[in-house]
């Protein structure tokens, strides 16, 4: 085990994430190795090596969420995902990219970010082949391929593949913001998430450089 450190940085070897403490390093390195796994999720595949985080997993399960922010009364299932979200309300930003000194609540966030220095892209679209920094961006972008449109207009019902494009709409349109909108289920929502989940894993041992492709049509916002 062999973690590469910058700028008091610890960077996994295998998938990039980067944590402050090199004991939050050795216990994330175990997710990368085969005899880890001590402990078996009844529920699905995953394996753990420590019992606590066995227990932690299995709330996400049950759906129990026992530790509540104090702040916005918001609950999640792991100690240490309430303590993360406690950064907003405190603007606590622990995590600094080694490159320009932008810094971050998460430690995932300056993985992510430092490809915006990289130009990695290591999430392919299997249909068009165009490539995206992150997952996220990733599945918003399939929803032009799925035709998944889930963001519903509540004034006009008219439906959007993005979010930003309905606040567009709707501040164009009904002079009105967006707050929470809930999300619609459609029938392009299969297609989009099999898709997805198929791109995720191309994305693994796939490179991402060079990649190119067009998405094939972009809806209107208003």
């Amino acid at each position: 085990m062999a973690g590469t450190t910058s700028k008091s940085l610890f960077t996994c070897e295998f998938c990039g994430e980067m944590f402050l403490k090199r004991s939050a390093y050795k216990m994330h390195y175990l997710v990368h190795d085969p005899s880890a796994g001590v402990y078996k999720c009844d529920e699905c595949p995953r394996t753990f090596n420590f019992k606590s985080q066995y227990d932690s997993h299995t709330r996400t399960h049950r759906g129990d969420r026992p530790y509540q922010c104090p702040v916005c009364l918001k609950s999640f299932s792991e100690k240490f995902n309430l303590k993360t979200h406690e950064r907003i309300h405190t603007g606590d930003r622990p995590f600094e990219c080694p490159v320009c000194t932008k810094r971050f609540a998460q430690s995932s966030a300056v993985t992510t970010h430092l490809r915006v220095h990289t130009g990695e892209r290591p999430y392919p679209c299997t249909i068009c082949n165009k490539a995206f920094a992150t997952s996220f961006t990733l599945s918003n972008h399939m929803r032009y391929h799925s035709g998944d449109r889930p963001f519903e207009c509540p004034e006009c019902r008219k439906t959007f593949s993005q979010k930003g494009n309905l606040a567009t709409h709707m501040k164009k349109q009904h002079s009105m913001t967006i707050s929470n909108m809930p999300v619609t289920s459609t029938p392009g929502i299969a297609s989009l998430r099999a898709a997805a989940a198929a791109s995720r894993i191309l994305a693994v041992t796939a490179s991402a450089s060079g990649l190119g492709g067009r998405v094939l049509e972009r809806e209107e916002t208003c």
